[in-house]
């Protein structure tokens, strides 16, 4: 049959659509002069959206964002997000009826084509609030600190660096003098800080402007004044006095009398006597 094939107890017979008529071999047919031969089954569809007319049927169809459901009349909203073959959005997509919406994740601007996602660059637009530097991440920032400074809790403020309180205390020889954002060496008195500015050497304190009045002898972190002979060290440490040898008990080993001079002394012997060779016994004449 050549359009319709109609079902008989034990046969068959063929026919033909309105407009058409069955010619002598039973099987084929030919338009009827004067009648349309095309029907719009369209008309009695029941197509929910769109129908397409085709030769002896029609074709339900859907917009865009919609899809046949199982029955080929009703469109149902097709949920692009969850297609295995095809991604639409860059990064998160919310289905919606008849269509879908991007959007991007936190640190990410959606792009005027409304899929794709670019970083955002926080340090350049002003909005971190980063006490000293900020460096750009894949989709965030993070916070940094100047040499001497320290990131705290809030992962904004910077807080100074006690490089005294270190196990090393800043490789300090002697004494570490902490400061905001930095630290340096100093020594104890007597020394003097090396060109590396850490280590400590001695101070040679017996130079052109060395305190001692008379003779100066420099020590391991220190020094000494000494006097001549005949002068005492005065308790200051630094200056040198006559010693009076003639008020000591012994006289300074005079047999009669001690005469004191600057520095020294010299003996004298009573009348009748006179000074021995040693200088300070005496012997009659």
């Amino acid at each position: 049959c050549e359009q319709e094939c109609q079902n008989t107890v034990g046969s068959y017979y063929c026919s033909c659509q309105p407009g058409f008529v069955l010619q002598p071999n039973r099987r084929t047919c030919s338009p009827v002069p004067g009648i349309p031969t095309s029907i719009d089954e369209c008309t009695q569809s029941h197509c929910s959206q769109g129908c397409r007319d085709s030769e002896g049927g029609f074709t339900c169809t859907c917009l865009e964002g919609f899809k046949l459901d199982a029955d080929g009349t009703r469109c149902i909203d097709e949920d692009e997000c969850s297609q295995d073959n095809w991604r639409p959005c860059h990064q998160i997509c919310q289905n919606t009826v008849g269509s879908f919406q991007c959007s991007c994740q936190h640190g990410f601007r959606l792009l005027n084509n409304g899929r794709s996602c670019m970083d955002i660059n926080e340090c350049t637009e002003g909005r971190p609030r980063c006490h000293h530097q900020c460096q750009n991440t894949y989709g965030s920032y993070k916070c940094t600190c100047r040499s001497g400074f320290r990131l705290l809790e809030d992962g904004s403020t910077c807080g100074d660096v006690d490089e005294c309180r270190q196990p090393d205390r800043g490789r300090c020889e002697q004494m570490c003098v902490n400061n905001v954002g930095s630290y340096f060496c100093s020594c104890n008195r007597g020394f003097v800080l090396t060109s590396d500015g850490r280590g400590c050497g001695d101070e040679d304190e017996c130079g052109a402007d060395n305190p001692c009045s008379h003779q100066c002898v420099n020590t391991e972190g220190g020094f000494q004044c000494l006097c001549p002979r005949g002068l005492s060290l005065m308790p200051d440490g630094q200056r040198c006095e006559d010693r009076d040898e003639c008020a000591q008990p012994s006289q300074g080993g005079c047999h009669h009398s001690c005469v004191n001079i600057h520095g020294s002394y010299y003996c004298t012997c009573n009348h009748g006597y006179r000074l021995m060779p040693d200088r300070k016994r005496c012997q009659g004449e």
